[in-house]
């Protein structure tokens, strides 16, 4: 229902404010009515995904014991299809650095393009969200903009805080706000069902107007979001020249630079590998989209919005895309950046506990995903979801997990568990340095002195602190360490998940609200 105007504990009026305390009877989220909300989804395929993983990790350990040849062919072929990878990723990553970046004034005119952006909301500082907002404002395409902030029932100061957000956007088109109600049946609490609730709700107003939503787009944002003035503008002339022929989404690339002069060292280590992953293997293996992207509405309506029974948006709209029109989605990547802020804490151990809740919360709903597409693939469809998951599988974990390999592998050579010789031994500890130097070489897209400056130059040193002598050589010297750890924190994650199901998940989200 709408709410009328009502003021708040200081006598000012908020309108805009939509919320609905009962879901309409017989009107699930499409998604969740179409595929349902079970507790295991495609556990046989998630089994058979974390039984390969297990059997690349640990097999130089034992596998030159069970057939010595075996061994060295296995271990000696991972090696070689490791570093193939990560040097066809450094020059993906390294493209970004020469492109010429868009900005409206070379706009040479073309349809009007809408962009609703949803911005997600719990119980964040005003500070944070403030940011988000000022910066889509700030957009040069800020008049075609419509603002929809999707809070939960259990927000805090919901009229206060709609008064201050709407006091920031004075250049958008207008700002909607929506009140995702808990307890629904098939829903598990998170940013999927919040930005599916709101999204269908802001579709409807739209069809009740009998406005056309071919021209609109749709951008998932987070509410600690800054976008660069032109994003809205670049993604506008990549949604003109877009055929349709396929569904696309476009990234936005995220920079985790808010506050980083406030984050611990594992969760610089840890920002740093997102940024080169989502930079190179993920445009180059066409894999997902990460925390904020944009989309055609239309295609977020077939694809069904987003599914509220989830957890991971950004995979699980990939997902429903691909099922949705029996071909998985073309990844293109904005030129222009957004800033996103790094985990943080008040002590070591505070940011140390979300850090590793995080890694656990994002391998378990990436192994649910998967899940979700075999099971509910066609038999048509099957063909295209199992060449994909093989690509992502291998792309977006085993890339992640190459330091536990090579450690593996140098430590069965030299105590003779595989008989692997020099020439294992020295191929172990190149991949291991390729793998290094990759990442090094991606991460040039921005954390190199000329990358810093350019973003320092379009974002202003606000959004990209500078940082401490001792944190610029911690990030680097302990990056092996942190991509050590997370792959063992993704196992245990892995593993129960097959255990408990959605359940797992449900509890990890509610335990951090």
């Amino acid at each position: 229902m709408r709410r009328k105007k009502s003021p708040d504990k200081d006598g000012m009026e908020v309108d805009d404010v939509h919320t609905t305390l009962v879901p309409p009877k017989g009107e699930p989220i499409p998604s969740a009515a179409k595929w349902g909300t079970p507790n295991w989804s495609g556990w046989n395929a998630q089994l058979v995904l974390v039984g390969t993983l297990l059997f690349s990790l640990t097999c130089p350990l034992w596998l030159g014991q069970v057939d010595a040849q075996a061994g060295q062919v296995v271990v000696g072929l991972i090696c070689f299809l490791s570093i193939l990878m990560f040097l066809g990723a450094a020059p993906v990553a390294m493209s970004h650095q020469g492109r010429k970046l868009y900005t409206k004034a070379e706009d040479k005119g073309g349809k009007d393009v809408k962009h609703a952006v949803c911005v997600t909301l719990y119980k964040e500082a005003d500070e944070v969200v403030i940011d988000t907002l000022k910066s889509l404002n700030e957009q040069s395409v800020a008049k075609n903009i419509t603002v929809l902030l999707a809070m939960e029932e259990a927000t805090d100061r919901v009229p206060e805080r709609i008064a201050k957000y709407k006091a920031v956007l004075t250049n958008v088109a207008g700002m909607k706000h929506y009140v995702h109600p808990k307890g629904l049946a098939l829903e598990v609490p998170g940013k999927c069902s919040n930005e599916a609730w709101s999204a269908r709700e802001f579709v409807k107003e739209l069809q009740a107007a009998g406005t056309s939503l071919d021209d609109w787009t749709f951008t998932s944002s987070d509410s600690d979001c800054v976008f660069h003035k032109e994003s809205f503008a670049d993604l506008e002339r990549k949604f003109r020249e877009w055929k349709g022929d396929r569904p696309a989404i476009w990234q936005h690339l995220p920079a985790f630079f808010v506050k980083r002069d406030e984050s611990y060292w594992f969760a610089l280590g840890a920002s740093m590998v997102r940024i080169a992953w989502t930079a190179s293997l993920n445009p180059l293996f066409n894999i997902q989209p990460v925390s904020v992207y944009s989309l055609a509405m239309n295609t977020l309506i077939k694809a069904g919005y987003h599914h509220p029974g989830y957890i991971g948006e950004d995979f699980m709209i990939f997902a429903q895309t691909t099922l949705a029109y029996g071909t998985t989605p073309s990844m293109q990547i904005l030129d222009q950046p957004c800033v996103m802020g790094p985990t943080l804490g008040e002590t070591s151990m505070i940011a140390l506990n979300e850090f590793t809740a995080q890694a656990y919360r994002w391998a378990a709903q990436i192994l649910e995903g998967c899940g979700f597409m075999w099971h509910n693939a066609t038999m048509a469809q099957v063909p295209v979801v199992v060449f994909y998951l093989t690509c992502f599988w291998w792309a977006r974990l085993w890339s992640s997990s190459i330091p536990v390999f090579v450690i593996s592998a140098v430590v069965a050579v030299h105590t003779e568990l595989i008989d692997g010789g020099e020439v294992l031994g020295t191929g172990c500890k190149l991949e291991w340095l390729v793998y290094f130097l990759a990442f090094m070489y991606s991460l040039t897209v921005i954390t190199a002195p000329d990358g810093e400056s350019k973003y320092r130059a379009r974002f202003g040193k606000d959004e990209f602190p500078d940082l401490s002598i001792v944190q610029q050589a911690t990030r680097f010297v302990l990056l092996p360490l942190v991509s050590t750890v997370l792959p063992l924190v993704e196992l245990v994650a892995f593993v129960h998940l097959l255990m408990k199901g959605k359940v797992l998940i449900a509890a990890q989200t509610v335990s951090v609200k």
